[in-house]
């Protein structure tokens, strides 16, 4: 099974010289779909995301001068140009990273060209609205494979592909191996063909929104949309995540909301799914059972297994008595692994309040301090501006990218970023490039409207 993912993601780098961009940028969301346990230890930066990425890049280097011609117009630009100078910060004041060039270099293409750069190859590969169709049409299919693998994970106890792509790797936390690791535990949940739940919960809400945007605006086939909106409510479920779940009913109903006003076809869809919902939750013991789960996040005596209130209070007081005296910069990135004791060298935990240390700003406040959180905020606030202020132009697409952003600043704030990044700047680069577009074609015609109009008085 390792063999045959290695030779489709191989496949799949081949084709990214012979097809289209939006056709490239499919691929690479079927990659982040399927393939992210596919590595290659034998090289360098082996992940099969990886692969598909570096063959975008060789694949379009006859564009790259108009590329680099269009760089002041580049929306994405300047909040990127705002990571490199926290990345740089942060490479100063981490002490595991600077301590070798080989270390820098790792950090800087895992952090920018692996990462956050993955916006400006979205802006890049897409072209107009229409665009996404590749997109939606490779998702479908990416579903059904999830899908058929949820449902094996779900009978069978067992995340087959997990252990066969990690080799059946123990974690040493729970000594367990890391396909059964969230099976053997107090409340099982369903990965997939991923390492954590979480991961799978968050892709299949993602698409969710994408595919319920296709079908409101009649983007793709009704039957496809339906299919693949089954496919991604399977996920959400069964992944058992009560952060996925809060974060699905938060995100839908803010796209209700912003969308209603756009007809009778999403308002009758709208009202429909929010009916069948609420009868579901109070009829339904399963999913009653879930609704009661899901608020027992709130509650400080609930012995669950998971997260609440209480524990990331514990964990704030936590990492602000660790980062006393280094608050501007952090204790560096790598520091809550190797100093510890949560998957270094160490074996002692330092500070069990710590334990399962999640949210974006919790763990940027610990390695990177005040510097790295305001520049983390400040690059998705430029992007939300740049959304919010060309709304008009495309309002259906700025429903889609304003739900995306939502889920992934709840979502990472809850649970931590793990794998939420990478999707979530490829749809946000899609969503500024169709606003981009629009917004050139608007003062083209305003330009044009002018000129006529002058031309007219004289």
């Amino acid at each position: 099974m390792r063999l045959i993912s290695i030779i489709i993601i191989l496949v799949g780098c081949g084709l990214m010289f012979y097809v289209k961009r939006s056709t490239k940028m499919a691929i690479f969301l079927l990659g982040l779909m399927l393939f992210s346990l596919v590595r290659v230890p034998e090289i360098p930066f082996g992940e099969g995301q990886n692969f598909l990425i570096v063959s975008f890049l060789l694949s379009e280097w006859r564009r790259w001068k108009g590329y680099l011609l269009q760089i002041t117009s580049n929306p994405v630009v300047f909040p990127l140009f705002l990571v490199c100078v926290s990345s740089a910060i942060c490479i100063y004041a981490s002490p595991y990273v600077n301590n070798s060039t080989r270390n820098i270099v790792a950090f800087i293409m895992k952090e920018l060209f692996f990462k956050y750069l993955i916006i400006l190859y979205a802006f890049w590969g897409f072209d107009d609205e229409n665009s996404i169709k590749p997109c939606l049409r490779w998702s479908f299919y990416g579903l059904l494979v999830l899908t058929f693998f949820g449902i094996i994970n779900l009978i069978d106890k067992s995340a087959i592909y997990v252990n066969v792509l990690t080799e059946s790797q123990i974690n040493e936390l729970y000594n367990v191996s890391k396909g059964d690791l969230f099976t053997e535990r107090e409340r099982f949940r369903v990965q997939s063909m991923f390492s954590n739940p979480f991961n799978y919960g968050y892709i299949c809400l993602l698409l969710m929104i994408l595919h319920y945007h296709a079908f409101i605006y009649k983007m793709e086939n009704k039957k496809i949309s339906i299919i693949a909106l089954s496919c991604c409510l399977f996920g959400i479920v069964v992944c058992n995540c009560r952060t996925i779940h809060l974060c699905t009913i938060i995100v839908w109903l803010l796209y209700f909301l912003m969308s209603i006003k756009r007809g009778r076809r999403a308002k009758r869809i709208g009202l429909a799914v929010i009916g069948v919902s609420l009868i579901s939750v109070f009829t339904v013991p399963f999913l009653r059972d879930k609704v009661y789960q899901m608020t027992t996040m709130f509650d400080e005596g609930y012995s669950d297994t998971g997260s609440s209130l209480e524990m990331r209070t514990m964990q704030y007081v936590a990492m602000w008595e660790e980062v006393q005296g280094h608050e501007w910069t952090g204790l560096g990135k790598g520091y809550f692994v190797n100093e510890m004791g949560w998957g270094g060298t160490r074996e002692e935990h330092v500070n069990e309040d710590l334990k399962g240390l999640e949210g974006v700003i919790l763990y940027n406040m610990f390695e990177r301090g005040y510097v790295g959180v305001f520049f983390w905020f400040i690059f998705y606030f430029l992007l939300f501006l740049y959304i919010r202020k060309n709304r008009f132009l495309s309002p259906s697409v700025y429903y889609l990218g304003i739900s995306v952003l939502i889920l992934y600043l709840l979502f990472a704030n809850m649970t931590g970023e793990l794998r939420s990044v990478y999707p979530t700047l490829l749809i946000l680069g899609y969503v500024i490039k169709v606003l981009y577009v629009k917004r050139g074609d608007a003062i083209v015609q305003a330009n044009q409207y002018f000129f006529n109009l002058w031309r007219g008085n004289h």
